[in-house]
């Protein structure tokens, strides 16, 4: 089983298989974590950013058929955005002992529940 495959084990964990799980498979999970969030959030950021410029052009340029695409687009986008986010209140939890990691400071060092390394 490989490093990753590992990890992805280790995510919907209970406070029971504690001793089983090493410091860095726990690493690994939160990161894993992390990077789903961060490419929904860029994804999401990408659709809007061209419906908004898209729907831009198309009103200068009269067309409503035009206009109507990038606006569809740019709702695709707010809809990713919003699922995110409301990922982002799932994804965000101690794999250990599933309790809620603070997302706003990017210094948490450790969980401030269980006192495990997450990152």
């Amino acid at each position: 089983m490989s490093t990753e495959e590992d990890g992805l084990n280790f995510l919907n964990l209970n406070t029971a298989q504690t001793a089983d799980i090493s410091e860095s498979q726990v690493v690994f999970a939160v990161r894993w974590r992390y990077r789903i969030h961060r490419y929904l959030i860029v994804t999401a950021s990408i659709w809007v950013i061209i419906g908004g410029v898209g729907a831009i052009l198309a009103i200068g340029l009269g067309t409503e058929p035009l206009k109507m695409l990038f606006y569809t687009i740019q709702f695709i986008g707010f809809g990713l955005l919003t699922a995110a986010l409301a990922v982002q209140l799932a994804i965000f939890r101690c794999p250990v002992c599933d309790h809620k990691i603070n997302w706003t400071s990017w210094k948490t060092e450790h969980c401030s529940s269980c006192g495990v390394k997450i990152r």
